[in-house]
């Protein structure tokens, strides 16, 4: 066969590849750069100074992103936990087990948002079902306004749709309250580039992001894999 043409074939994965990922890449690190904000639209060149003021006179980014650390940790260990019980119970020879293996699967087949939204009525500290349940008891806790139990909040939410989706569950539950209790990083970057249009400085957080998440997940993946050669 000839295969003198073979990487013909590859051109449209490579534009797409180049579009979707590459491209932006580049143009965040450009816009990084730049003091892009509502008032100066433009990629004029400043140097590191989004850089410099992240490092070191911006502690709400790196609270935030210590915040999504805890929540993404303790929602994935619960996520799997739970998961590997209800899987297990399942498995076994138990009445309605088609029943329960398609309820488990009801949070993976909704809309995130929405449910959060329905969550969020749950959690209603004054109208809500939950409280109305607790209050039985002589309970009713501050679900959504105390910025210890909201965190808890966000986590359970998290843990019922089996999915990741921690930006749209506070963005859509807590909008990062009560003050910034529950604000992540992401919703953060999300704050100063599209409410605050400091697009030029969300772009350097977004980049930091998203270095510190490779190495992150470049020391986890060698760990893992050691371990499991081990075993």
């Amino acid at each position: 066969m000839n295969f003198k043409h073979k990487y013909f074939f590859l051109f449209p994965g490579l534009f797409v590849l180049i579009g979707i990922l590459i491209f932006p890449i580049i143009f965040v690190v450009r816009l990084s750069l730049s003091g892009w904000n509502s008032y100066n639209p433009g990629l004029d060149y400043i140097g590191l100074e989004n850089y410099i003021r992240l490092f070191t006179d911006d502690p709400r980014f790196w609270e935030s992103f210590f915040r999504l650390s805890f929540l993404s940790v303790t929602t994935v260990i619960l996520q799997y936990v739970i998961g590997f019980a209800l899987a297990h119970m399942v498995w076994k020879d138990i009445k309605f087990k088609r029943f329960f293996r398609v309820l488990f699967l009801v949070p993976m087949m909704t809309t995130p948002v929405i449910m959060t939204v329905i969550w969020r009525t749950f959690f209603h500290e004054s109208l809500g079902p939950v409280n109305d349940l607790l209050s039985v008891f002589g309970v009713a806790p501050k679900w959504l306004t105390d910025p210890v139990i909201a965190k808890f909040t966000v986590i359970i939410v998290e843990v019922w749709q089996w999915a990741s989706k921690i930006m749209d569950t506070v963005y859509v539950l807590t909008s990062g309250g009560p003050g910034t209790s529950t604000e992540t990083s992401s919703f953060y970057i999300f704050i100063k580039g599209l409410r605050e249009f400091q697009m030029g400085y969300a772009a350097s957080m977004s980049f930091t992001y998203l270095i510190i998440m490779i190495i992150s997940l470049t020391i986890i993946a060698k760990v893992l894999t050691k371990v499991l050669l081990k075993e």
